[in-house]
């Protein structure tokens, strides 16, 4: 469905909002799930996981920006004001916030972020997103493998490699090898 009047600003494509206005970088980082010149919907029906982390990140713009131009995900929808983004990537979704008056945290932040934790998303051509973090300059935390987990007498098969975002999160990307049986 193509939406009228998108002008110079971004349509959210989950709520019915008003336009929200681009920041003052070319807009770049806060591209919506819409193209932002044509106003072209989101090429798929996008449902809300029932699970869905949001990370605290010190600059909004900063993470945005690696998120969406390096990583691939599109701006579901953002609220700039409170410097929130909710973002998709085939399905797997991330809400990322830069702390306002109003944040939920336990303690202090000190980087890097979420220690103890790594998301895992599952991506269709996690090599093809290797080679694009790779030639961006990231820091690669662990590089692309192929492993195989084992659940009771399968072995699952992942291609996978580790990236941090900006405030130090780490992020799994794989893709599914199959599975085999165990051999005893």
């Amino acid at each position: 469905m193509r939406e009228a009047g998108v002008g110079n600003g971004v349509w959210c494509i989950v709520r019915n909002c008003s336009v929200l206005p681009l920041p003052p970088r070319s807009g770049g980082p806060w591209r919506c799930a819409l193209d932002c010149a044509g106003g072209w919907a989101y090429p798929h029906t996008m449902e809300f996981s029932k699970l869905v982390p949001e990370l605290c990140c010190t600059d909004i713009e900063r993470s945005l920006s690696f998120y969406t131009e390096i990583l691939g995900f599109s701006v579901a929808y953002a609220r700039p004001e409170e410097r929130f983004a909710y973002l998709d990537r085939e399905g797997a979704q991330i809400m990322i916030e830069q702390s306002t008056e109003r944040a939920f945290v336990a303690g202090e932040l000190v980087h890097p972020f979420g220690r103890g934790v790594n998301f895992q998303i599952e991506v269709a051509d996690v090599a093809a997103l290797y080679a694009t973090v790779e030639a961006a300059g990231s820091q690669i935390y662990l590089s692309l493998e192929d492993t195989w987990y084992r659940r009771n007498e399968m072995l699952l098969g992942n291609r996978q490699f580790i990236v941090p975002d900006p405030d130090g999160y780490l992020l799994r990307f794989f893709e599914d090898l199959g599975a085999r049986p165990v051999q005893r």
